[in-house]
Order: structure tokens, then C-alpha cells, then sequence
């Protein structure tokens, strides 16, 4: 990190502006957001602009956590760690017991975000 700072600032990607308002939608929502396949170049970039907007838009701090290519963004406040557990619990139950299939929202991620989706070619 202390080497960063003796190259200059990359550019910013015009999937910065696009994709923020996109994850900060999704942490509002669900109170946390995987954004996957970013660049390391733009994850400094990245992170502060969403950090900037959740704050802007709902007066909270975000936390955010890189992991390889996988940002982590996640507001504590905006969470409903109610509602995880009644769904976890459910998921648990279903496959534990086989009384109902899995719902299909289940199936589907809606906090996880791909960078190359932003694809503005």
C-alpha cells in the first residue's frame, strides 16, 4: 500500500459511476452486496464511491472487504438479521425435512453483482 502511493492515480473506469449507485441500491435492499470480478485497479475507486453513496443515501457507514477480485460491502444498520435467520431456518428445514422445494428466491442471489455486467463495451 505504501508503494501506491508513488504511482500515479489509475483512471477511472466508466463502470465506477454506473455500477456504485447499482450496489448501493442492493445494500439498501438487503443490507449487503457481493460485487464480483473487479479489477484491482478500480477497487480503491470502487469502494469509496459506494461507501460515499450508502452514506449519502441513508445516513449509515458501509463496511467494505476485498477479497481477491470479490468486494464485500456491508451496512449493519440497513440489515435484517431477523429475516436471515427466519430464512436460513426455513432453507435448513426443507432440506433437512423435504416438506417444501427450495423457493426459487432462494435459488437466486439479488445481492451478488458482477463487474462485467457494467460491460459498457
Amino acid at each position: 500500500m505504501l508503494m501506491d502511493r508513488l504511482f500515479p492515480a489509475p483512471a477511472v473506469d466508466r463502470r465506477v459511476p454506473v455500477g456504485a449507485p447499482v450496489v448501493c441500491d442492493v445494500v439498501r435492499e438487503h443490507g449487503y452486496a457481493e460485487v464480483r470480478e473487479v479489477p484491482g485497479d478500480q477497487l480503491a475507486v470502487l469502494r469509496k464511491e459506494i461507501r460515499s453513496l450508502i452514506r449519502q443515501q441513508t445516513g449509515h457507514a458501509a463496511q467494505t472487504v476485498v477479497h481477491g477480485d470479490l468486494l464485500l460491502v456491508v451496512c449493519d444498520p440497513l440489515r435484517d438479521a431477523g429475516a436471515e435467520m427466519r430464512a436460513a431456518a426455513e432453507t435448513v428445514g426443507a432440506m433437512l425435512f423435504g416438506d417444501q422445494p427450495l423457493p426459487a428466491t432462494r435459488l437466486k442471489r439479488p445481492w451478488v453483482v458482477s463487474w462485467t455486467a457494467w460491460d459498457l463495451g
